[in-house]
């Protein structure tokens, strides 16, 4: 689910408007050298980010979806399978 979720990450910044134009990805990563982030900025969800997916209609849910090459219930299992593993802890 991470390689699915992820490419849905990369998808909502570019479709979603943000907070005061902050950029969740820059946001998200705790100061550090621009070398640090290059090596973390890819391993990184962004869960406010990717639950916004589910505030939205069913038609642009689907775009996004078909933009991935994937289904919104595809998208939505492998959200909660995150979920779910993370309350596991």
């Amino acid at each position: 689910p991470f390689k699915r979720l992820y490419a849905l990450q990369g998808i909502l910044i570019n479709a979603l408007p943000h907070v005061a134009a902050l950029n969740p990805r820059a946001h998200r990563l705790a100061k550090q050298t621009p070398i640090d982030i290059a090596k973390r900025q890819k391993k990184v969800l962004d869960g406010a980010l990717l639950w916004r997916f589910v505030s939205l209609d069913l038609r642009d849910q689907t775009k996004l979806c078909l933009a991935l090459g994937t289904t919104v219930e595809a998208v939505l299992r492998a959200m909660l399978e995150i979920d779910h593993s993370i309350s596991l802890h």
